[in-house]
């Protein structure tokens, strides 16, 4: 085992036995829930002074659940073999959802608070709260009676739950029978999708037919889940008298909807952009035009880029410590503090990386499995990112503002990504290192942005088609998701006819009472990408402004931050800037292609 690729926990847990560990995880759970019952139990009078005393034990206490859970999980992740690692997941999974449990139950209490005693928002004693306040009021004036919240759990539990987890297990066991170049071959749906990218066009068209016409074959199961849960969110947006079927995404991301429909008109009139690409892209391949199952497919079959650890170390330091000294310090230390797992071993899980912060202790852990490829590198650059959003969080915040909207919580890593990619050209020596590294960077760039723009349209379209009365069945779903595909791609691609159930393989879709998962990293990618930009035009105090954006965690909205960097994020001019930087990095690629 490689030291300096493993890392050290010793800082997260004095007794590091199971025993130890569920003792002290058994009192802080104990703690916590008397800490509830306490601020539960107090009056609605308790004046601001004595709420903030109730919140900072509440804090403190959850920070400790979360350090435990980090720990645990990092035991788990580092070795899956290993004996208790099964404790060890179980415990940080349980205090994962106890943290958000807690959550659920303070923003209820607080909401209540807030809606007794509005002042509460403006009391200098709570300022520090004052946005979290906002958040727990607004949603707690959608909150039904505690009878039809009771019933409303009960129903999802027999209902659209039960259809959600039927559609996952369903997919999930699946077996494909297909034949490849004279061998017959049973796929999981999993197997199935990585060959969906292989170099070999064939085997993609193979495959691609297997894989999208096992959804046409079980259309029964997707429709029915798909529409129950949509129109059972049709029904809840009326019951709670949200004001869109769009409201409780807005909520849960902290967004509004002046931004979002900014975000997805200005993606959608950029729409020739994505065009553009998949245009060069079937140029590159000498075809005419793309086939469906040719956009999965690597632009270069043979791969260039290669360095092992150390010199992908060094290089990602420099990328960071190019653009700010404090933030390459940092990064430096997170090595030179063992806080990065790297090393391939047996027994390792095989997520490609993750980054747990830690706030109690001012650090983030990282792991992931380095194999020296130029993915390898992207993934330690992006999760070092997240390692930075977290210090200047904790650096800025207290416990309960650290828990950034998912609109935002990507902006340290992707901007990372596009840190290393600025470095990585600059030393690549031939167009084909080049080559590799632009087509990693647009070909993400453009897959998520308008990919997802594609499903968050295509949502839309089926809540306005419930709102109408039309029945949704698997054509008229299939109809709806063509006429939004073209929206996006227009005649760039040619669609085979299994590509018509598509829709069917999106999870996000299926999760209940979590709606529009889908735009969230639409902005996360739009808006480094803008940020980016920015940094290129105005570098002489952008790191500053950058930093301090990173430093609020969930203190203010994304709208108040992104205003501090000097932008309105309502403006389709902000989001367009995003569009202009990858459409650098295409130029780029054309110049090399």
């Amino acid at each position: 085992m490689d030291e300096e690729r493993t890392w050290d926990l010793s800082i997260l847990v004095e007794d590091t036995s199971i025993e130890g560990l569920k003792q002290a995880n058994g009192s802080t759970r104990t703690e916590l829930g008397n800490e509830l019952k306490e601020l539960r139990e107090a009056s609605l009078e308790i004046d601001a002074e004595e709420l903030l005393k109730h919140i900072h034990k509440v804090e403190n206490t959850l920070s400790r659940l979360i350090t435990i859970a980090a720990y645990t999980n990092c035991r788990f992740l580092s070795d899956t073999t290993e004996k208790g690692s099964q404790t060890f997941a179980s415990i940080s999974q349980g205090n994962i959802d106890e943290y958000y449990s807690t959550k659920r139950v303070l923003y209820k209490i607080l909401g209540q608070q807030v809606e007794q005693r509005p002042e509460l928002l403006e009391d200098p004693v709570l300022s520090n709260y004052k946005h979290l306040l906002e958040m727990s009021g607004e949603n707690q004036s959608y909150t039904l009676s505690q009878n039809e919240e009771e019933l409303i759990l009960e129903k999802d539990s027999n209902g659209i739950s039960v259809l959600s987890q039927l559609q996952e297990m369903w997919t999930s066991s699946i077996i494909l029978d297909v034949e490849i170049e004279g061998n017959k071959q049973k796929l999981s749906l999993n197997k199935a999708r990585g060959l969906l990218a292989s170099d070999d066009r064939e085997t993609r068209r193979i495959v691609s037919e297997a894989y999208y016409g096992s959804f046409a074959r079980d259309k029964l199961i997707h429709t029915n889940a798909l529409r129950a849960i949509c129109s059972d969110h049709v029904n809840m947006t009326k019951r709670r008298q949200w004001p869109s079927y769009m409201t409780q995404s807005f909520i849960d991301q902290d967004v509004d909807e002046q931004t979002i429909m900014s975000l997805l008109k200005t993606v959608e009139d950029s729409s020739s952009s994505v065009q553009d690409y998949i245009q060069l892209k079937a140029k590159h391949f000498g075809y005419k035009k793309l086939l469906r199952y040719d956009m999965p497919a690597p632009w270069n079959p043979k791969r260039y880029w290669e360095a092992d650890w150390t010199t992908a170390k060094k290089t990602v330091i420099q990328a960071y410590a190019t653009f700010d000294d404090e933030i390459g310090k940092y990064v430096s230390s997170l090595f030179t503090d063992r806080r990065i797992d790297s090393e391939d071993r047996p027994g390792r899980s095989i997520i490609p990386g993750v980054c747990w912060g830690v706030p109690e202790k001012k650090t983030s852990f990282i792991f992931l499995t380095y194999n020296n490829s130029l993915s390898n590198a992207y993934t330690l650059a992006h999760e070092l990112g997240h390692g930075i959003h977290n210090y200047f969080i904790d650096k800025g915040q207290t416990f309960l503002n650290i828990d950034t909207s998912m609109c935002i919580a990507e902006t340290g890593s992707i901007f990372g990504e596009l840190l290393l990619t600025e470095h990585l050209l600059k030393e690549c020596e031939t167009d084909e290192l080049k080559t590799e590294v632009l087509e990693n960077v647009v070909g993400r760039f453009y897959g998520t942005t308008f990919n997802l723009t594609a499903y968050a349209l295509f949502e839309m379209s089926l809540y306005d088609a419930i709102m109408d009365g039309q029945m949704l069945d698997a054509e008229k779903i299939c109809e709806i998701w063509i006429a939004t595909r073209e929206r996006i791609f227009g005649d760039t691609i040619e669609w085979p006819v299994q590509y018509d159930y598509e829709w069917a393989k999106v999870h996000m879709l299926y999760m209940p009472n979590f709606r529009f998962y889908n735009y969230s990293y639409v902005f996360a990618q739009l808006l480094v990408f803008a940020l980016y930009e920015d940094y290129k035009e105005n570098p002489s105090n952008f790191s500053e402004r950058f930093k301090r954006l990173l430093s609020r965690g969930c203190s203010m909205s994304p709208r108040e931050q992104i205003a501090e960097m000097g932008y309105d994020i309502t403006k389709s001019d902000f989001w367009t800037l995003g569009i202009k930087q990858a459409e650098r990095l295409l130029d780029e690629l054309k110049r090399i292609s």
